[in-house]
């Protein structure tokens, strides 16, 4: 009898204000949340040299973020409403970018498909993305030369690298216990 009430007392919300929610919450996270991870990957000891990412590379980091949050939507939506809610996504995603809009959309589409490889490899979405950043921002060239001739990154990098990249993560648990999204 409990659970019955406690479900009532969710609070409807529309998916565009769902969305909209969602799509502020990550990309103020992505904005304040990059310079660590830039300094983490510059300054990081298991590296052999800094891959010298600069602010404007957040463009990719922002696409790698996004793709990552999307991918979740699998574990708590049906396929056909992750495939709404992923286009409604990206469309709001749009004005975070300063190109055109067009390009942007390739860009996501293009990305998408690696990182779909990858969520199939690995067992995470931040694993997945920290291991999109890897590649994307050619750390390989960095790393000593046992894992940059075995094409592998680091263990302990990639490791921290994931925990970090964890909390970049929507946390649709929370959210849900709260509100009822319609559909």
């Amino acid at each position: 009898m409990l659970s019955f009430f406690k479900l009532s007392r969710k609070k409807k919300e529309k998916l565009e204000i769902t969305i909209s929610k969602y799509v502020k919450s990550i990309n103020d996270v992505i904005d304040s949340g990059f310079i660590e991870i830039k300094e983490f990957i510059n300054e990081n000891n298991n590296l052999d040299m800094s891959p010298g990412i600069k602010d404007d590379d957040i463009r990719w980091f922002r696409i790698i973020i996004i793709l990552g949050n999307v991918s979740e939507l699998k574990n708590y939506f049906e396929e056909s409403q992750v495939s709404k809610m992923k286009d409604m996504i990206i469309e709001d995603s749009l004005s975070y970018f300063n190109r055109n809009s067009s390009i942007t959309i390739d860009h996501f589409i293009d990305y998408d498909s690696f990182f779909n490889q990858l969520i199939s490899i690995h067992d995470s979405s931040a694993k997945a993305m920290a291991y999109a950043i890897f590649e994307k921002y050619e750390i390989n060239k960095c790393q000593v030369d046992l894992f940059r001739r075995k094409n592998e990154p680091n263990p302990v990098f990639i490791h921290e690298l994931k925990n970090l990249l964890s909390h970049f993560l929507w946390n649709w648990s929370d959210y849900l216990k709260k509100f009822k999204v319609s559909i």
